[in-house]
């Protein structure tokens, strides 16, 4: 089950008013017609998105659950999809065929419209691969266990049918910053994965963030730096040190910026590995998740997942004090665009 693994990718969303999930609950049942996934194995579509049984996901569902404090649902997305060197090849077949009948070459458009036709019935007749991600909500944020841009971009389309238009938004240091305070925020610059930037190359020149009742944060593993507008980037794999000289060195001119940290965040005993990303997304977080392991195996799934989110919930936000502890900290100055 997708909550229950070791490692996971997280993306992160904020309500713009935070809910009840007894009223997001009935906002979503029962589900409505398309809601629900359907399978297209032998139906000429090339794609299937909707909600399944939790602990099965060959199965639809017909409702969403509540677990403790969380409305809490699985996704499926159910693809067609030709890899790419098989589709070329079926291409310069129909080409060549295509020239063998009409004795002569072929037009631009009439290629397009032949690698179109193919792309279509090899996609229609194609397996369908399954892609499954969790949804957890306490009607203030919304986790969802991908990070992978296309995905995400079915799903949200799936929540917002859900949810029936409630306003929702990724969480990043511009949201975060404007959930807490909305007048403040307007005193910053609204560039999320900048500001998402200056935290981790804070971060990383500090060599750690502590003084919070929530425990330590610092840079541990791999480093990728960026210039502006993306010019120039170095990634540096580390062995858990704090200090790389390449590093070290690409930051001096004051141009360049953190723009994905490995970090370890340690609390009570508990040691927390992932990669923040500046957009606020986090890859590969690695949690200690033997007790929810425990529980699921126990038959106590419900019991596991709610141990999950609970350590995803700690471990970020924490990092969410931290971050806005650092905006505090920031000094008031135009940001380098505008300053140029």
């Amino acid at each position: 089950m997708d909550i229950l693994k070791s490692t996971l990718s997280i993306s992160r969303y904020w309500f713009l008013n935070p809910q009840s999930i007894n009223a997001l609950r009935m906002s979503c049942t029962p589900l409505n017609a398309g809601q629900a996934w359907s399978p297209i194995d032998d139906l000429p579509f090339t794609k299937s998105i909707g909600l399944v049984d939790v602990k099965n996901y060959e199965k639809p569902a017909d409702a969403v659950e509540i677990l403790g404090e969380f409305l809490f649902f699985r996704i499926r997305l159910d693809v067609k999809k030709v890899p790419a060197a098989v589709l070329n090849r079926r291409v310069e077949q129909a080409l060549a065929q295509e020239r063998v009948e009409t004795g002569g070459g072929v037009s631009r458009a009439r290629t397009k419209e032949i690698k179109e036709s193919v792309r279509s019935r090899m996609e229609q007749a194609a397996e369908p691969v399954p892609h499954t991600v969790m949804v957890a909500t306490d009607g203030r944020e919304i986790l969802v266990t991908t990070t992978t841009s296309w995905i995400l971009e079915e799903v949200e389309v799936t929540l917002w049918s859900l949810f029936q238009d409630r306003p929702f938004v990724p969480a990043n240091l511009c949201t975060l910053e404007s959930w807490n305070d909305r007048e403040r925020v307007h005193g910053w610059p609204l560039h999320a994965q900048r500001m998402g930037s200056e935290f981790l190359t804070s971060l990383y020149r500090n060599e750690g963030a502590g003084g919070l009742d929530t425990g330590q944060l610092e840079v541990h593993s791999a480093v990728q730096v960026d210039a502006p507008m993306g010019a120039e980037r170095i990634q540096v794999a580390a062995d858990g040190r704090s200090e790389w000289p390449e590093v070290s060195l690409a930051l001096s001119d004051g141009q360049k910026m953190i723009s994905k940290a490995g970090l370890l965040y340690s609390h009570e005993e508990k040691d927390f590995e992932l990669k923040l990303n500046s957009d606020w997304s986090v890859q590969s977080l690695r949690m200690p998740i033997q007790d929810a392991l425990s529980s699921a195996r126990s038959g106590e799934v419900g019991s596991g997942i709610l141990i999950a989110i609970s350590l995803v919930q700690e471990v970020l936000h924490a990092i969410d004090q931290y971050a806005l502890q650092a905006v505090e900290n920031r000094e008031v100055q135009p940001p380098l665009e505008s300053a140029a």
